[in-house]
């Protein structure tokens, strides 16, 4: 095994050997004291603009990449016919190998990704038990699972049967999905964005947009080899990291493909179950009444709704900011209607909200607010309460998953948050001018 000092030095030459062009002024250096982890580092000033790295499309993985294990399985049809990036996981386990890094030209890259799989195929049982709470996730992973499941048993291993060849196995292509899903970028390749993943830009973290220091773009040249280019966003120092933004996306998301979650994070969302319980008198009128699509056959006894953060630039000039869609509010109008004609009405979204359907969602984040609290007891009660003190004065999470405390935390900050708005809506609904209602 060699050391952690002659990896990095393997993986440098291996960039240059494949004609990667790395500014000067840029480290490649170990994350922390274990030597796990790799980030990219300025050690000297940056302006901003400048290039911190070319890297020619000969050096990415991609579902264009040419087997290197699997030549005799003519694995190119295959690659074609799978989703982007199910064929870039396929590309994978071929540079890889079919039980661990191959000795071809990328093994100097591949030997320093980790052994176990990324984001939420990675996840321990605890990990889960602490995170079942989270819905949006369970329903990512079970979704990309089955995906991924259909996509192995119908199409790859046939098509490894047709040539009279074992396929990775199950275990080895969930592996490389994880690395193709956490690790990619996407690049603009002849008109059409799909994941390719690029040497140093996989090692690059994730900061917001307004916060990242780099940003990465496809250049094609005039002999048609492309290169994909990274250059500073703004003036940097000495030890600054180079970070990307990986996009806008909410904790469930984030935990799913890369296993991290931000708290906080303005593009968080949490899910609220409006009920439309069976035993309402006016359950048919008000199932009928709702637009095609909201309920699924499954969902008659109640509709999921989804509520994020605004933006600086959605708030105009609304002292709200939090994402109170007409759909949901429409919903909440339905759900506690008392009549056909409150019904109609809550249709029609000619009237500002019931007071009853401020009372209700202000319930539903009061529920899911015990449910979080059920799961992760660590979760501050009160909205003054829903920040990382405890974490900033030198205590460690109470969970060994840092990220899970974080994405329970961003979770309870909303939620705080749509009950205060709620509570308050219902207040002013209820006794006009009285005193706004102290959410504690």
């Amino acid at each position: 095994m060699s050391s952690p000092d002659l990896e990095v030095q393997a993986y440098l030459d291996f960039a240059h050997r494949s004609g990667v062009v790395l500014h000067p002024a840029i480290n490649v250096e170990r994350t922390n004291s274990e030597g796990l982890g790799l980030s990219v580092a300025a050690n000297a000033t940056l302006p901003a603009g400048e290039t911190v790295f070319r890297v020619p499309l000969s050096a990415t993985i991609s579902r264009l990449s040419d087997g290197q294990v699997w030549e005799s399985a003519n694995v190119a049809p295959l690659l074609a016919e799978l989703s982007h990036l199910h064929a870039m996981a396929l590309a994978v386990c071929s540079a890889a190998g079919s039980a661990g890094c191959a000795d071809g030209p990328l093994a100097p890259w591949l030997a320093l990704w980790p052994t176990t799989p990324d984001g939420s195929a990675g996840f321990s049982p605890e990990d889960w038990q602490d995170l079942r709470w989270c819905k949006p996730l369970a329903r990512l992973h079970e979704g990309k699972t089955r995906e991924a499941r259909a996509a192995y048993d119908a199409q790859i291993v046939p098509h490894f049967a047709s040539c009279s060849l074992p396929p990775p196995t199950w275990e080895r292509f969930v592996w490389a999905l994880s690395m193709a899903g956490s690790r990619a970028a996407d690049v603009d390749m002849s008109g059409e964005w799909q994941p390719c993943l690029v040497p140093f830009v996989d090692l690059c973290n994730h900061r917001s947009e307004t916060d990242a220091s780099a940003v990465g773009r496809f250049d094609l040249a005039e002999q048609g080899i492309g290169e994909f280019v990274l250059s500073t966003t703004r003036e940097l120092e000495a030890g600054d990291p180079i970070t990307i933004c990986y996009g806008r996306k909410e904790n469930a998301e984030l935990l799913a493909t890369y296993g991290f979650a931000l708290n906080p994070n303005p593009h968080d969302v949490v899910e609220v179950l409006v009920p439309f319980a069976p035993d309402d008198p006016l359950h048919a009128q008000k199932l009928a009444m709702l637009p095609r699509g909201i309920l699924s056959e499954s969902e008659t006894g109640g509709a999921w709704a989804s509520i994020a953060w605004l933006s600086d630039g959605e708030k105009d000039g609304d002292e709200r900011d939090v994402d109170l869609t007409p759909e949901l509010m429409m919903l909440l109008a339905v759900a506690s209607a008392a009549d056909v004609g409150e019904i109609f009405l809550a249709m029609s979204g000619a009237s500002e909200p019931p007071t009853a359907a401020w009372q209700l969602l202000s319930d539903l984040c009061e529920q899911s607010l015990k449910e979080l609290s059920l799961a992760c007891p660590f979760i501050p009660e009160s909205d003054s309460d829903a920040s990382d003190t405890r974490l900033q004065s030198g205590h460690s999470p109470p969970t060994s998953n840092r990220s899970v405390y974080n994405a329970a935390l961003a979770q309870s900050s909303l939620l705080h948050r749509v009950r205060k708005v709620a509570k308050q809506c219902c207040a002013d609904g209820c006794a006009g001018d009285e005193e706004p209602v102290n959410d504690q």
